[in-house]
C-alpha cells in the first residue's frame, strides 16, 4: 500500500454544527466498517432522517485506520446512472484514460490502496451506483464503502444498518430533566437557540416541546426547520400549526441543499423516484392512521381491488426508498407512514381527485372487518380478547372511518360501524367518544335500514347504562328488543334481554329482571351450538346470583355465583380460552361474602377478580374492585389507604369514561363507610338491596373519619397515582391476612362458613392441584390465573394448615380428608 501514489481527493466535509445524539448507531456503524467481512455498509432511512451527517460522523471515526484517506461522493448533483463513475473519479482526482472504461480506471487506482469512499445520496441512480460498487468491490480487496441512500442497493456484500428518527419521549418522561436528555428535545432546543439565544428549555414550555417532536415523528431536519420558527412563534403557537407541518417546514438554510430546504423538498425528491403506479399506491396509502396490513393495502390501494396487483412488490419499493416502514409487531405484519410523509401522501391524494373513492374503499373495509369480527357477541366469543386487541391496534383508522361516514352523511354505516365497537370503547376507556357517534347518529333524521337504527340502539342504550341514565337506557334498549323479537333475530334478542337485565337490576325491579333473565335464556336455547351461547348463559347464573344477592337470599346467592365460576372454569378448560368476563361472578361472589362478613373469601374473590380484569382490560371491574377493596379499608379504620385507593379508582374511571360518583360509588357506600363518606340512607336498585343485607349482620353505623380534611388531601394524592401502582396496591392488600383485620373479627360470627381449616374455594382448588405435585407456574397455566397470584395463595394455605411446606401441606389436606 505504501508504494501507491497518494490521491488528489475530495476530503469529507466540515459540518460546524453539534452532532446530537446518535451513539448507538455511530458505534454500531464504526464497529461494522471495521468489519473485514463487510465490505460495504448503507445507511438507509427516510429523507430528513440525517444519515449523511451519521455518515460523516462514523466515516472521521474510522479515518485513521485507513491508510490512503476518506473520500466523499456527492450523488446528489448526478442525474444519469452512467455518470456515477464520473463523478468518483472527479472526487478521486483522477482524469480517465480516452478509450477506457471508467470503472477499470477507478479499480486499477484503488486496487492497491486502502481507502474507504462514502457515497452519498445513492437513491436517484440505485442501477449505477450499485454496479459500479458491485465492481470495485470485487476487484480492490481492500477497499471499504459506506453509502448512504434512501433505499438499499441490493448487492451481495451489502450490510444495511436502518437510521431511525430520534427516540422520542415516553409517557413517564415529563419531568423537566428526563426532557432534557431526549435526543430529539436537545436537538430542537439547539437549533431553537441557535435562532433565537434567550430561548430555554423550561418547566413551563418542556412538554410542548416534547409533542411538537412527536408530531414531527422525531425526524432531525423537521425538528431543525421548526425550532428555526421559535424566532416568531411560541412553542404553543408553533405546536399549534404542527396539523399543516408542511407548510411550517419550508424555511430551511439558504447553503443547504435545495431538496433539504424545505420538508416538502425532501419528501418530494423520494416521490419523484417512483414510477406512476407506485406513486398511485403511496397516495393511497396516506389515508390510513396509525398503519395497516397488507390485506387491508390490497383493499384499499390494490388497482380496482385486483388480486393479480403487484401489491407486494409495490410496497417493497415503497418501503426500500422509506416512505413506508414496518412496525415492531410479532404477530400480524404491520406497516406505517411517518405523519410529516402522510401528511404529503394526503395533499397529493387530494390534487389526485381520487380521495372519495379511497376514503369509501376505507370505510368500507373497516366496517366489514368489524361486521367479520362479530362484535356484538362480545364479551361471550372465545376469542373476544383477541378481537378487542385487533380493534384497539385499528382505532386510529375505526376513528377515521368514522369521521368520514359523517362526513358523507353514510348514517347507516357509521351506525353499523359505531355499535360494532361499544365493546372495545367500554374496555379501552373510550365511552365518551362512542356516546358522541351514537347520538349523531341516531339523532339523524333520515332513512335507516332497521337492523343498523336496531344495533345502534343497543350499543348507545350500554353507555347510557355506564353512565346511569338507567330509564333512558332501559326505553332505548327495549326499542331495539322489539326490532329483534320482530325479525326473530334469536342471539340480538338474547343480548338485548341480557343488557334490559342488568338495567333492571340497576332500576330495582326483581320480576321485570328475572323476566328478562329467562327471555334471554329461551333465546339461547334457540341459537342451539352457537359457541358464544353456552358463556352467555353461564352470565345469566350471574345475573341470577345478583338477583338473589339484592333479595337478601346469600346462600341462593353464592349458589348460583358459584356455578356461574364453575362454568366459566369449565369452558376455559375445554376451550383453553378465559372467559374475558370471568372477573364479574368472582365480584358478585366476593359481594355476597362481604355482605355476610367472610372477609377471607370476600378477599380471595376480590384477588382474583382484579386479577382477571387487570388482565383482561375490563376497566369498569377494575375500578368496582378496587372501591370495594378500599371499603374494607375504611370500614377497618385505614382511612388513609381508603383514602388514597378511592383517589386512584375515581381518576382511573374519569379516564375511561364512566361515572364513579353512580354505581361504584352507590354499591361501596352500601357495604358500609365512616361519614361523611357514607352520606345519607338513599340508596336504589342493587345498591338498596346490598344495604338491607348488611344490615342484617352488622351495624347501622361505622365510627367516622377522625379528620376529614386530611381524608381529602389523600383522596387527591390518590387521583395522582398511576393506576397501574394502584391496583398493585390493592392486590397486596389482599394478600394479607384477613385475621388482620378487626372489622372481620367482629363479623366472623356471622359467617356460615367457619371450619379449623378455613380454605377458599380458590385456595381449596390450589391445594388439590399442590397435591398432584405442580409448580406455582403449572398450577397458574390450569388455572387462567398468574402464578404471583398463586404464590400468594399458597402461603395462605400454608399459614391456615400450620404447615412449614408444601409436603407437609399434602400430608395434612390427606390426612384430614381436605382434598
Amino acid at each position: 500500500m505504501a508504494d501507491a501514489q497518494p490521491l488528489d481527493c475530495i476530503p469529507l466535509p466540515l459540518l460546524r454544527t453539534r452532532f446530537i445524539g446518535r451513539d448507538f448507531e455511530r458505534a454500531t456503524g464504526r464497529s461494522l466498517l471495521l468489519d473485514d467481512a463487510i465490505p460495504f455498509l448503507s445507511l438507509t432511512g427516510p429523507g430528513g432522517v440525517g444519515k449523511t451527517r451519521l455518515a460523516l460522523a462514523i466515516a472521521a471515526d474510522v479515518a485513521p485506520h485507513f491508510a490512503d484517506g476518506v473520500v466523499w461522493i456527492d450523488l446528489a448533483p448526478v442525474r444519469e446512472p452512467a455518470l456515477v463513475a464520473m463523478m468518483v473519479a472527479s472526487a478521486l482526482g483522477i482524469t480517465p484514460t480516452p478509450g477506457r472504461p471508467v470503472a477499470e480506471e477507478l479499480a486499477r487506482h484503488l486496487r492497491p490502496r486502502q481507502t474507504l469512499l462514502l457515497f452519498d445520496n445513492c437513491e436517484h441512480v440505485l442501477a449505477g451506483t450499485a454496479e459500479l460498487v458491485a465492481g470495485l468491490l470485487a476487484s480492490c480487496p481492500a477497499l471499504q464503502i459506506l453509502g448512504t441512500s434512501r433505499a438499499p442497493l441490493h448487492i451481495r456484500g451489502e450490510q444495511v444498518l436502518p437510521v431511525e428518527p430520534l427516540p422520542l419521549p415516553m409517557d413517564d418522561e415529563s419531568s423537566l430533566g428526563l426532557l432534557q436528555q431526549n435526543e430529539a428535545v436537545r436537538l430542537f432546543v439547539e437549533r431553537a437557540r441557535a435562532a433565537r439565544p434567550a430561548f430555554q428549555l423550561s418547566e413551563t414550555n418542556a412538554a410542548t416541546v416534547a409533542a411538537i417532536c412527536h408530531s414531527l415523528d422525531g425526524l432531525p431536519l423537521a425538528i431543525e426547520l421548526a425550532a428555526a420558527r421559535i424566532t416568531i412563534l411560541s412553542p404553543d403557537a408553533l405546536l399549534a400549526q404542527m396539523t399543516h407541518r408542511l407548510f411550517v417546514l419550508n424555511d430551511g438554510p439558504r447553503d443547504a441543499p435545495t431538496r433539504q430546504q424545505t420538508m416538502a423538498a425532501t419528501i418530494d425528491w423520494s416521490y419523484d423516484l417512483l414510477d406512476l403506479n407506485e406513486k398511485a399506491m403511496f397516495r393511497q396509502l396516506a389515508v390510513f392512521s396509525g398503519g395497516f396490513t397488507l390485506e387491508a393495502a390490497q383493499a384499499i390501494a390494490g388497482e380496482r381491488q385486483n388480486a393479480h396487483t403487484d401489491i407486494v412488490g409495490r410496497l417493497g419499493t415503497l418501503i426500500d426508498h422509506s416512505l413506508v416502514h414496518r412496525m415492531d409487531r410479532d404477530d400480524v405484519p404491520r406497516l406505517t407512514m411517518l405523519e410529516t410523509i402522510r401528511e404529503s401522501g394526503l395533499a397529493r391524494l387530494d390534487e389526485s381527485g381520487e380521495e372519495t373513492a379511497t376514503r369509501d374503499r376505507h370505510s368500507a373495509y373497516f366496517l366489514d372487518l368489524v361486521k367479520s369480527l362479530e362484535t356484538w357477541t362480545a364479551p361471550h366469543l372465545p376469542e373476544t380478547q383477541q378481537i378487542l386487541d385487533r380493534l384497539e391496534v385499528e382505532y386510529a383508522n375505526l376513528r377515521a372511518a368514522l369521521t368520514w361516514q359523517r362526513e358523507t352523511g353514510d348514517v347507516a354505516g357509521l351506525l353499523a360501524l359505531a355499535a360494532g365497537l361499544f365493546y372495545l370503547w367500554q374496555r379501552h376507556g373510550h365511552l365518551h367518544e362512542g356516546r358522541g357517534w351514537l347520538e349523531w347518529g341516531l339523532g339523524q333524521d333520515v332513512e335507516v335500514p332497521a337492523p343498523a337504527r336496531a344495533d345502534g340502539q343497543l350499543a348507545f342504550s350500554r353507555i347510557l347504562h355506564q353512565h346511569q341514565d338507567f330509564l333512558n337506557a332501559m326505553k332505548i334498549c327495549e326499542a331495539s328488543l322489539h326490532h329483534f323479537r320482530a325479525s326473530a333475530d334469536s342471539g340480538r334478542i338474547a343480548r338485548a334481554c341480557e343488557l334490559a337485565a342488568v338495567i333492571s337490576l340497576d332500576i330495582g325491579g326483581p320480576d321485570l329482571t328475572n323476566a328478562y333473565i329467562e327471555g334471554a335464556l329461551s333465546a339461547l336455547v334457540a341459537l342451539g351450538d352457537a359457541p358464544w351461547a353456552r358463556r352467555a348463559a353461564s352470565h345469566m347464573l350471574f345475573l341470577r346470583g345478583v338477583l338473589a344477592k339484592n333479595n337478601g337470599d346469600l346462600l341462593e346467592a353464592e349458589r348460583y355465583l358459584r356455578e356461574a365460576i364453575a362454568e366459566q372454569r369449565a369452558i376455559a378448560r375445554e376451550s383453553g380460552i378465559e372467559h374475558p368476563s370471568a372477573c364479574r361472578p368472582l365480584l358478585g361472589l366476593g359481594a355476597t361474602a362481604h355482605v355476610n362478613g367472610d372477609l377471607a373469601t370476600a378477599f380471595e374473590c376480590y384477588q382474583a377478580s382484579l386479577d382477571h380484569a387487570w388482565r383482561f382490560h375490563d376497566a369498569q371491574c377494575v375500578a368496582s374492585t378496587m372501591s370495594r377493596v378500599a371499603g374494607i379499608l375504611a370500614a377497618d379504620g385505614r382511612w388513609r389507604e381508603a383514602a388514597r385507593l378511592f383517589g386512584a379508582t375515581e381518576a382511573f374511571c374519569e379516564k375511561s369514561g364512566f361515572a364513579f360518583h353512580g354505581n361504584i360509588w352507590q354499591l361501596t357506600r352500601a357495604f358500609g363507610l365512616p361519614q361523611p363518606w357514607q352520606g345519607a340512607e338513599n340508596f336504589v336498585g342493587q345498591a338498596a338491596g346490598i344495604r338491607a343485607a348488611v344490615l342484617r349482620y352488622r351495624a347501622a353505623t361505622l365510627p367516622p373519619l377522625p379528620d376529614p380534611a386530611a381524608a381529602a388531601e389523600h383522596w387527591s394524592t390518590g387521583r395522582g397515582v398511576p393506576i397501574e401502582q394502584a391496583v398493585n396496591d390493592a392486590l397486596a392488600v389482599m394478600h394479607q391476612m384477613p385475621s388482620a383485620f378487626p372489622f372481620a373479627a367482629t363479623s366472623a360470627a356471622h359467617s356460615s362458613h367457619s371450619s379449623a381449616h378455613r380454605l377458599t374455594p380458590r385456595q381449596q382448588e390450589i391445594l388439590v392441584l399442590l397435591c398432584e405435585r405442580l409448580t406455582d407456574p403449572e398450577i397458574a397455566a390450569r388455572m387462567f390465573i398468574s402464578p404471583r397470584t398463586v404464590e400468594g395463595h399458597v402461603t395462605q394455605i400454608l399459614g391456615k394448615l400450620g404447615a412449614e411446606s408444601r409436603r407437609e401441606a399434602a400430608a395434612i389436606a390427606a390426612r384430614h380428608a381436605l382434598v
